[in-house]
C-alpha cells in the first residue's frame, strides 16, 4: 500500500486469502486491518502500532507524536526527514522500526538492524556515554558519494569515447578519445586508492589495471600505427573502460547489504559496560569493549548489551541470547553470554571468556582470519583468478593471437588487454564471497557460527549428519510412563525402591528419571551395598536382604547371566511406542519392568527435514534398545539407525559411518557427546558458547536443534549458489576470450561477455535477496500474530 487514502481501504477490505491476525486500529488513521497485511508495522512507546502505509498513516502519526512532543519540550519541531531532534528533550520511549524481512528480537531491543527508513532520527541509539562526534554520521555517506562520483566520471568518459567513433576515424578525433580513456582510467585509480578495502574482494589493482593497459596501447597505437589501428584499439578501450566501470559498480551495489550487516554487527558489539575493581569488587568506569581482557570482570545493567563474551558469576539475568534472537532466555551462574546479547532484566555480572575477534559472533563475519566470506575456497578461487590467473591467461591468449592471426605486436596487445578485462574482472573476484557472506550473516541470525572458512566448505560437503540423540532429538529428561511386574511376591512400591537403590549413585538421565518418581512417590530407595554401576546399561549390587539385585538394560541381564524371556513380549511393545525398557531382578528372578519415556525435542521433526532438503542422510545414534530408535526414527523420518551405543563406543561408531565414504557431522553437546564430536569430520556444537575458536567447526550460541540442520543446509545452498555465480560470470568471460584468441572474433567481444555473465550474476542475487525478504516479512507477521516465537 503506497498511501493512506481511499484505495489503500479499498484493497484492505478486500481481505486476501490466507490466515488472519486479527482486526487492529490503524495508528494513522483509524481504519481497521490485518495486522499481518499492514503497509508498515513500527514500535513507539514500547508498544506495536501497525499503518496502512508508510507515506500516510505512519507520516501523519509520526507529525502528530512530533507536534505533542514539541509542545512539552519547549517548541522544538521535527526535523525535514520528520525525525525529532537529537538533544531537545526526552521523548518518553524511542520508536523501534522494524526493517523489512528482520523479526523483532524483543521489545527491549533497542538498536536495529540496517534500514532504509527515512526517519532514521526516530530509532533509538546503542546505550553510550561518549558524545556523538559532529559530522561522524555523514563521513560514510560523502565517502560512497565520492566513489559514485569517480564511477560515474569513468562511465561518462568511456560512453564519450564510444560516441566519438561516430566522427569518424580522424587524427584529433582518437586524440581526444586517448584523453577521455586517460581520465576514466584515472577516476577509477582514484576510487580504488580511495574507496577502503575488504580482505573479500580481489586486488584493487584488478579495477583499474585493465582500462589503464587499454589506454596504453591505444596511445602506442595513436602514435606509431596508421590511423585504422589507432581507431580500433581506441574502441577496444572504450569498451575495457565502460565494461570495468559497469562491474565495479555492480560489484558494490551487491555488496552493500553485506558491508550494511557487518557495520552494525561491529557497531553492535562494540558496547560499553563497567569494569569490576579488583580490590574492591565494585563496579568503576564504563569503558568499551576493546579495552577489556580475559579474565576481567563487568558489570552490565539492564537494557544494555553485553560488549564480550562473559560467564555469567552473579544472580539470574533475563537475556535475549544474540541480537537477532527471537525469543528471550534466563542464565544461571556458570552460563556464558556472547557479546551482543541483551540484558532486559537483571544485571549481569560476569568473567571475560574472550574479547576482540575471538568473540563467537565475531568469528565468522568480522574476524580477518576466519571469515567465511575470505577464507572459502570458491571465493579463494574467485580472487585467485582475478589476481593471479588472469595475467598469465592474458600473456596465452596474446602469443596465440600472434601465432594464429599474424596481426603484429598491437593486436596481440589488444587481445591481451581484452582478456585481462574479461578474465580479471573484480566480479570473477568478489561474486562468490558475496554469496557466502549473505549466507554466513542469515546463519548469524540463528546464532550459528562457522569455525572460519575451511569448516563452511566441510560443512557444506557432509554426506550424513548423526544426531546424538540423548539431548538433540529427545529433552533428555526421561520420565516414568509404566510399572510392570512379573514376581507375585513384588509389588509397585518395591520395585521401584528397588530400582532406586541400585540406582542411586549413578547420575545418567534414566537413574535421574527412576530416583525423581520415587521421590515424588514419598519412596526411599533400599539400601545397596557393593554397588558396581555400568555406565548407560546400569547397576548391580546386593539389597539388604542379602540377594542380588541387577537394574539395567537387557544385554546387562544377559551378561550377569539372567533370563528376561517372560518379559520379552511386554518390552517389545513397550519399546516399539518408543518407551525406554529397564528390568529390575532380584535373586537371580525377574521382578518386573520399568518403562521411561522421554519426549522429542521442539523442532526435532524440521532439523531433520533440513538435512533431507539438503540431500544429507540423517543417522540417529542412541543408547536404547532397536525398537526404541526404530519407534524414533518413524517419527523423524530417520531411515539410518545406529541403536544400543554407549557413549565410550561413539567414536568408533562415527568412525565406521566415516569408513563408507561420506563426510560425517555430528550434532550434539560438549562435555555430554565429546567423543562423538571429535571423530566427525564437521562438529555441531549445540550450546557451545564458552567453546574456544576452533574447537568445533561450527558452535551454536542458542540450544535449537533446528539450527543445527539449517547449518549445514545453508553451507550446503551457500556453497552452491557461490560456485554458480562464479560459474555465471567466469564461463562467459573464458569463452570470449578464448574465441577472440582464435582470432574468430574482435577482441571487444571479450569484455562483453564478461558484462553478459555480471549483469545475470547480479540479477541472481537480487532475486535471492528478495526472496529472503519475503520470508523475513512471513515470518514477522507469524511472530506480530502471537503464532511466532515472540508468540
Amino acid at each position: 500500500l503506497q498511501d493512506g487514502g481511499q484505495k489503500g481501504r479499498r484493497m484492505l477490505s478486500a481481505r486476501p486469502t490466507g490466515p488472519s491476525g486479527g482486526r487492529v486500529p490503524c495508528s494513522g488513521c483509524g481504519a481497521t486491518l490485518d495486522p499481518l497485511r499492514a503497509g508498515h508495522v513500527a514500535i513507539f512507546h514500547s508498544r506495536f502500532h501497525y499503518f496502512c502505509s508508510f507515506e500516510g498513516c505512519r507520516r501523519r502519526y509520526v507529525d502528530r507524536l512530533a507536534a505533542e512532543w514539541a509542545a512539552g519540550s519547549g517548541g522544538a519541531v521535527p526535523d525535514e526527514q520528520g525525525g525529532l531532534p537529537a538533544g531537545a528533550g526526552a521523548l518518553s520511549a524511542a520508536a523501534l522500526v522494524l526493517p523489512a524481512g528482520v523479526v523483532p528480537a524483543a521489545l527491549a531491543v533497542v538498536s536495529a538492524r540496517p534500514s532504509s527508513d527515512e526517519s532514521a532520527e526516530l530509532v533509538e541509539p546503542v546505550a553510550d556515554e561518549e558524545p556523538v562526534v559532529p559530522g561522524a554520521r555523514a563521513a560514510e555517506p560523502d565517502a560512497r558519494e565520492a566513489e559514485v562520483l569517480l564511477l560515474a566520471l569513468s562511465l561518462i568518459a568511456g560512453a564519450l569515447a564510444l560516441a566519438l567513433e561516430l566522427a569518424g576515424p580522424a587524427r584529433l578525433v582518437l586524440v581526444a578519445r586517448v584523453v577521455l580513456l586517460a581520465a576514466g582510467s584515472a577516476a577509477l585509480v582514484g576510487r580504488a586508492v580511495t574507496s577502503p578495502t575488504d580482505p573479500r574482494e580481489p586486488h584493487r589493482a584488478t579495477t583499474f589495471l585493465a582500462p589503464a593497459l587499454a589506454t596504453a596501447v591505444a596511445a602506442w597505437a595513436l602514435a606509431a600505427e596508421p590511423v585504422a589501428t589507432a581507431a580500433r584499439a581506441a574502441f577496444l578501450g572504450a569498451v575495457v573502460l565502460c565494461v570495468a566501470t559497469l562491474g565495479t559498480w555492480l560489484v558494490g551495489v551487491a555488496a552493500r547489504p553485506v558491508s550494511a550487516h557487518r557495520a552494525w554487527l561491529a557497531r553492535m558489539l562494540d558496547a560499553v559496560a563497567r569494569r569490576v575493581a579488583a580490590a574492591s569488587g565494585a563496579a568503576g568506569a564504563r569503558v568499551r569493549a576493546s579495552d577489556l581482557r580475559p579474565g576481567e570482570h563487568v558489570v552490565v545493567e539492564a537494557g544494555e548489551p553485553v560488549p564480550v563474551d562473559v560467564e555469567v558469576l552473579g544472580a539470574d539475568v533475563e537475556v535475549v541470547p544474540w541480537p537477532e534472537a527471537t525469543a528471550r532466555t534466563r542464565l544461571r551462574r556458570g552460563q556464558v553470554a556472547v557479546a551482543g546479547a541483551q540484558v532486559t532484566q537483571g544485571q549481569l555480572r560476569g568473567a571475560c571468556l574472550y574479547c576482540g575477534d575471538d568473540r563467537a559472533l565475531c568469528r565468522s563475519m568480522l574476524s580477518s582470519e576466519r571469515r567465511c566470506d575470505v577464507h572459502a575456497a570458491a571465493a579463494r578461487f574467485g580472487r585467485a583468478v582475478a589476481e593471479r590467473y588472469a595475467p598469465a591467461l592474458a600473456a596465452l591468449a596474446a602469443v596465440a593471437a600472434a601465432a594464429v592471426g599474424g596481426g603484429g605486436p598491437i593486436h596481440a596487445a589488444m587481445v591481451a588487454v581484452a582478456v585481462l578485462a574479461a578474465v580479471g574482472s573484480p566480479a570473477v573476484g568478489a561474486m562468490a564471497g558475496l554469496c557466502i557472506a549473505r549466507r554466513a550473516g542469515a546463519a548469524l541470525a540463528r546464532g550459528v557460527v562457522y569455525a572460519d572458512g575451511r569448516a563452511w566448505d566441510r560443512a557444506a560437503r557432509v554426506g550424513a549428519a548423526v544426531f546424538c540423540a540423548r539431548g538433540t532429538l529427545v529433552l533428555g529428561e526421561p520420565e516414568l510412563a509404566e510399572l510392570e511386574l512379573f514376581s507375585e511376591q513384588a509389588c509397585s512400591r518395591e520395585l521401584l525402591e528397588l530400582a532406586a537403590g541400585a540406582l542411586a549413585g549413578e547420575r545418567s538421565p534414566r537413574a535421574v528419571a527412576v530416583l525423581r518418581a520415587a521421590q515424588e512417590r514419598g519412596l526411599e530407595p533400599v539400601a545397596v551395598r557393593n554397588p558396581r554401576l555400568f555406565p548407560g546399561r546400569g547397576a548391580t549390587g546386593v539389597a539388604s536382604t542379602g540377594e542380588a539385585l541387577c537394574v539395567g538394560s537387557r544385554d546387562l541381564l544377559i551378561e550377569q547371566g539372567l533370563s528376561a524371556a517372560v518379559a520379552e513380549r511386554r518390552a517389545y511393545e513397550l519399546e516399539s511406542r518408543g518407551r525406554t525398557v529397564l528390568f529390575v531382578a532380584k535373586a537371580s528372578r525377574l521382578v518386573g519392568i520399568i518403562a521411561l519415556h522421554d519426549g522429542l525435542r521442539p523442532g526435532a521433526r524440521a532439523a531433520v527435514q533440513h538435512l533431507l532438503d539438503a540431500k544429507i542422510e540423517p543417522v540417529l545414534m542412541s543408547a536404547d534398545a532397536r525398537e526404541t530408535c526404530a519407534a524414533l526414527g518413524r517419527s523423524l523420518d530417520i531411515e539410518h539407525l545406529r541403536p544400543g551405543v554407549l557413549a565410550h563406543e561413539a567414536a568408533d561408531t562415527v568412525d565406521r559411518i566415516r569408513g563408507s565414504g561420506v563426510s560425517v557431522a555430528v550434532f550434539g553437546h560438549p562435555g555430554q557427546d565429546d567423543q562423538a564430536l571429535v571423530a566427525a569430520d564437521v562438529s555441531v556444537a549445540l550450546g557451545a558458547a564458552r567453546s574456544a575458536p576452533g574447537e568445533h567447526a561450527v558452535t551454536l550460541v542458542g540450544n535449537d536443534v533446528r539450527d543445527a540442520g539449517l547449518a549445514l543446509l545453508l553451507a550446503r545452498r551457500g556453497r552452491a549458489q557461490a560456485l554458480q555465480l562464479l560459474a555465471l560470470v567466469l564461463v562467459p568471460a573464458l569463452l570470449g576470450s578464448l574465441v577472440v584468441a582464435a582470432g574468430l572474433l574482435a577482441p571487444e567481444y571479450a569484455p562483453l561477455c564478461l558484462l553478459v555473465g555480471t549483469l545475470v550474476a547480479f540479477a541472481q542475487l537480487r532475486a535471492a535477496d528478495r526472496a529472503q525478504a519475503a520470508g523475513g516479512v512471513a515470518r514477522a507477521g507469524a511472530a506480530i500474530d502471537g503464532s511466532g516465537p515472540l508468540g
